[in-house]
């Protein structure tokens, strides 16, 4: 079994302006190095996954991570006050889809503001999970409230229909929510046990817990 680590983005906003991964794919026990944001990809939050190691252990695993170089270049975050972010000068960061248009087409529109603190599920067990390819077929075991919906999410990458891949919780440690879907770590265990043709574990560590899985 090969064990997955992922190094994540340490700034809230910003671009990627180089990243590095020779040093820690030559690094001895390093099966595979897989870069999820690509340089001059835009940082949208802190904790956005860069690139994950798939090696021999948990302990090499985290000494590659230590050797990747990204540079970034951070850039002011969104304001928290709606106010100040409507502030002449200031331009929306992003847009999805067609907020304006929506509100002009709907029949009845209610305004008003809304807050809410961070909340952080903490589960007693981290989201994450192992996962095997077998003889063209899936097999995941995993922590989650979605049996019956993880084959989907993960289908695509796998190059699979959902029909075979299979996926086993036979028990969570924790879910309170946070745990419907593969997530972008489950997608990159998948990618890099697909790479390999090994099994591979990837679990979030207690400090990601609390920065990214809800």
């Amino acid at each position: 079994m090969l064990y997955a680590k992922i190094l994540f983005a340490p700034v809230a906003a910003g671009v990627l302006e180089s990243l590095d991964t020779r040093a820690a794919e030559a690094m001895p026990g390093v099966e595979a190095v897989h870069v999820i944001t690509e340089p001059g990809g835009r940082i949208t939050w802190a904790g956005q996954e860069i690139a994950a190691v798939a090696a021999t252990s948990e302990e090499v695993a985290k000494e590659a991570l230590g050797k990747i170089k990204a540079v970034y270049r951070p850039e002011r975050p969104q304001m928290e006050d709606t106010d100040p972010a409507k502030a002449e000068g200031r331009e929306r960061v992003r847009t999805e889809g067609d907020p304006d248009g929506a509100f002009e087409r709907a029949a009845a529109v209610v305004e008003g503001r809304y807050g809410l603190a961070a909340v952080t599920h903490c589960c007693l067990e981290a989201h994450g999970q192992v996962a095997e390819f077998r003889e063209g077929e899936l097999y995941v075991w995993c922590s989650t409230q979605n049996v019956s919906g993880y084959a989907g999410q993960l289908a695509e990458v796998a190059g699979l229909p959902a029909s075979k891949i299979h996926v086993d919780c036979q028990h969570m440690g924790g879910g309170f929510g946070s745990k419907f879907g593969a997530d972008r770590w489950g997608i990159v265990c998948v990618e890099l046990a697909k790479r390999t043709g090994r099994p591979v574990k990837l679990m979030l560590e207690r400090d990601q817990e609390l920065m990214i899985a809800g």
